[in-house]
């Protein structure tokens, strides 16, 4: 079912808030819907107005009954009334109260108690109002309901971190902590971690929903600021001109946020992705001045859940850090039981100790676990203990693995990674079939594919290891998703201001403008050039776009943070080193430390000088040694230069630590393969094919059965099984090339010449966008063919042809490699 969503909607208030509030937030919803599904004059808060019958048949006729909570409306004899009748009918979840007075406390004596039972809370902007509103109708459309779609999670154990919670709340020599952090690696719990101490310590109230935010690693305090403006606590904040403000000026309006937090005695929880916390482990000074700045620092006001450990000590007494660790065996023995009991699923005692031995201390893995006995009994689920085990390496493909074959869903899924952040109406804008949307976004909620965030969860955003996951798999928006995504903007988002527009309407319209070079400056945000640059390079690899954009933003970065300006001097190096520019030489030499040498590294490697290279990336790795990017290129630069020995603790390091990126899995079954050792790896050598196999990208598609070829050739001697696997993935693949270079090495093992030849001539028939790869390939090939045929004379000709046509290959290892195969082949 399609179209427009239909509503009607009652304004109950007092007529003392009418023009300051009321009226505003009707001439919005009126816009939306129209003036016939709006009704807020004829429902003021006045005796004698209406009898208590007609309350009840308005009620009954409402889809929702929104009352303004004020001292006006509640110090009325008639709002008693009013409540009265709207408790005594079954309409219940369709009553949205919503506090319009600053100074009234959700649990102020005035409000009835069963009123209290809601998440009452202060929302100083009437546009904030008409969002939560909206929101709330499309709940209540979709037949689902905050209660049912927020349950606290079942929290156990802890009990290390809680009393360190404590022994620094209630260490009275000390100033009141204003921002707790809890650090730790994703879906480790912080967040219910920082929740739980909340309620025990009575800063918030057990029935409270914190507002939440997410700041992510491209994020910077401009960003902060607008998302912390947006929960509505803080209206009389300008966030425009950010272009033109001094740092300190910034932070200063931090500062007055989070006053203004405090004031409304409300409590925000944020997701740090790197915005506060860089992922050095430093935090960052603006945030630290910006709390040191606060008037009135008698109240907890933050709780932030930061993604990367914190160096300790830090000079502030306003933030406290605590470490999240993975749950020892009993924390999960308890967690195991709770939900086990929750669900309602009996467990053999023997069974209990069997499952609680397979978990690693992540709360999402023992829900998980819980989900499966639920579905397939105690038995059968121990076919799944690989997953169990697993979960913390797999938990992408657990998350992912249901809409594998449902095309509609996981094109919705790449529909909302490329919004990012997204209210319901934007969805259904785009989308425009309300059965799809309510029956998805329900079930994605379930899954655990998407979350909440904002000040009453209005907004819907892919969670971060999805987000990331698809992010590096390159997936692509669905041509009818971006065609509606343009019709959009340009029906919508074109024909309001940035000051009108929903907070996540307003940040993508300012990525979609800078993309096309058509922003407005003064709501720019120094943060978008950045994320417009990650996006030119990781999706639509546009270096020379990456190059333009850094160039226009350096020009003036003396109001950017250094944080940022750094990361977009790195993505301007690795743009002018994938296009091989010497003027990288210059501009490398504004980043210091391992970045310098890695940056340095990844150049010299892009130019073919491998080892030159490899001296740099050690030097990276002497400076971090958990540089996971150094890693990674160390072990690529080791199989560039043939030294498979030197590279298989590293590779196999790599992809212990992330077993599901594909790129790990392959350089470690490369090192394997050609180091030798596959006769006593065969079991390791599953375990990545197994592994591969799993991956939902389309690289990984088209990395396993090419992976499966070079294993049926190195470890089965099977020449005709893997050259029948890898020519189907020459047939089939979109980046031939790779597999064409699998092909060469494959012959190159069963030493057959004749097949080296048709591999060239394969290359050499095969159209291909990059025509220097191509060539790159056809040299080596006609290089190592000559040395198989004996004819010395003709492949050092080559390779001093090579030289002159400024072929990035690296002569030494060919060289070698030549000399080895000639021996070699006398001998035969």
């Amino acid at each position: 079912m399609g179209g427009k969503l239909m509503a009607s909607i009652f304004l109950s208030h007092s007529s003392k808030d009418k023009e300051r509030y009321v009226r505003i937030v009707a001439e919005k919803l009126e816009k939306e819907f129209d003036e016939h599904s709006v009704h807020y004059d004829e429902h003021t808060f006045e005796a004698g107005m209406k009898s208590l019958e007609e309350i009840e048949k308005g009620l009954d006729n409402t889809d929702l009954f929104v009352i303004f909570l004020s001292r006006a409306s509640l110090n009325s004899d008639w709002v008693k009334k009013e409540l009265l009748v709207a408790r005594e009918s079954n309409i219940i979840k369709r009553i949205y109260p919503i506090v319009i007075e600053d100074n009234l406390d959700w649990n102020d004596k005035e409000i009835p108690e069963w009123l209290k039972e809601y998440n009452l809370k202060y929302i100083s902007k009437p546009s904030k109002a008409v969002q939560l509103i909206r929101k709330r109708l499309i709940e209540i459309t979709w037949e689902q309901t905050s209660e049912n779609s927020y349950k606290d999670a079942i929290f156990v154990g802890r009990n290390a971190q809680v009393q360190d919670f404590e022994e620094r709340k209630y260490d009275y020599d000390k100033e009141t902590v204003v921002a707790y952090f809890a650090s730790g690696i994703v879906q480790i719990g912080r967040k219910s971690f920082l929740k739980h101490c909340f309620v025990k310590a009575n800063i918030i109230d057990r029935q409270t929903c914190p507002s939440i935010i997410e700041a992510g690693m491209y994020d910077g305090v401009e960003d902060l600021i607008v998302y912390l403006r947006d929960l509505g606590f803080s209206d009389d904040i300008d966030i425009s001109n950010f272009m033109n403000q001094s740092l300190t000026e910034k932070t200063e309006i931090l500062s007055r946020i989070l006053d203004s937090i405090s004031d409304n005695k409300e409590v925000v929880l944020i997701e740090d992705k790197g915005c506060i916390v860089t992922h050095e482990g430093t935090v960052c000074e603006w945030f630290i001045e910006a709390l040191k700045m606060m008037r009135k620092k008698t109240r907890t006001v933050l709780g932030v859940a930061s993604k990367f450990n914190i160096k300790l000590p830090i000079i502030c007494d306003e933030m406290y850090v605590i470490k999240i660790p993975p749950m020892d065996k009993t924390e999960s023995a308890g967690l195991l039981q709770k939900y086990l009991d929750q669900k309602r699923v009996g467990l053999q005692r023997e069974d209990f100790k069997n499952y609680v031995n397979l978990m690693n201390g992540f709360p999402a893995q023992v829900k998980f676990t819980v989900s499966l006995l639920q579905k397939y009994g105690a038995e059968k689920t121990y076919d799944y203990a690989a997953e169990i085990k697993n979960y913390d390496s797999e938990i992408i493909i657990q998350l992912m693995r249901p809409y594998e074959d449902n095309e509609e869903y996981r094109d919705f899924v790449m529909l909302l990674v490329e919004l990012d952040m997204v209210t319901y109406r934007t969805i259904q804008s785009i989308v425009k079939d309300v059965d799809f949307v309510s029956n998805i976004i329900n079930k994605l909620y379930v899954d655990g594919v998407i979350e909440f965030y904002g000040v009453n969860r209005e907004y819907i955003k892919i969670a971060y290891v999805v987000r990331e996951y698809i992010t590096r798999a390159g997936y692509k928006t669905p041509e009818r998703y971006q065609n509606a995504i343009n019709e959009y903007i340009t029906n919508f988002l074109d024909k309001y201001e940035y000051a009108e527009l929903d907070m996540p309407d307003y940040l993508y319209k300012i990525k979609e403008q800078v993309k096309h070079g058509e922003y407005n400056n003064e709501y720019m945000l120094p943060s978008q050039y950045l994320k417009t640059m990650v996006e030119l390079y990781e999706k639509d690899r546009d270096y020379a776009r990456v190059i333009e954009f850094a160039d226009t933003i350096l020009k003036s970065c003396e109001y950017i943070e250094e944080k940022l300006v750094f990361e977009i001097r790195f993505f301007l190096c690795m743009a002018l080193a994938q296009k091989r520019e010497r003027r990288f030489l210059a501009e490398v030499q504004e980043i210091h430390g391992a970045d310098h040498n890695f940056l340095l590294g990844f150049f010299y490697r892009r130019e073919g000088q491998y080892e030159r290279a490899l001296s740099e990336i050690e030097k990276s790795l002497s400076l971090r040694k958990n540089f996971s990017k150094a890693k990674r290129e160390k072990v690529q630069l080791l199989i560039n230069l043939e030294q498979y020995d030197d590279a298989i603790e590293l590779a196999r390091e790599n992809y212990t630590n992330d077993k599901k990126n594909v790129y790990h899995a392959h350089a470690y079954l490369l090192c394997i393969l050609k180091s030798g050792r596959n006769a006593d790896s065969i079991e390791v050598i599953d375990e990545i094919l197994l592994s591969i196999s799993k991956s939902l990208t389309d690289l990984g598609k088209e990395l396993y059965p090419r992976c499966k070829a070079l294993v049926s050739m190195y470890c089965e001697r099977d020449i005709d099984k893997a050259l029948a696997l890898i020519d189907k993935v020459i047939e089939e693949s979109d980046y031939k090339i790779y597999a064409i270079q699998d092909r060469f090495d494959i012959c190159e093992k069963a030493n057959d010449i004749d097949e080296m030849k048709k591999t060239i001539e394969i290359l050499e028939s095969t159209n291909m966008r990059d025509a220097y790869g191509k060539e790159r390939a056809m040299i080596r090939f006609q290089i190592l063919l000559a040395a198989y045929e004996g004819d010395k004379k003709c492949a050092f000709s080559l390779l001093d042809g090579m030289q002159h046509k400024k072929i990035r290959l690296n002569s030494n290892v060919l060289s070698k490699k030549v000399n080895a195969i000639l021996m070699r082949q006398k001998t035969l």
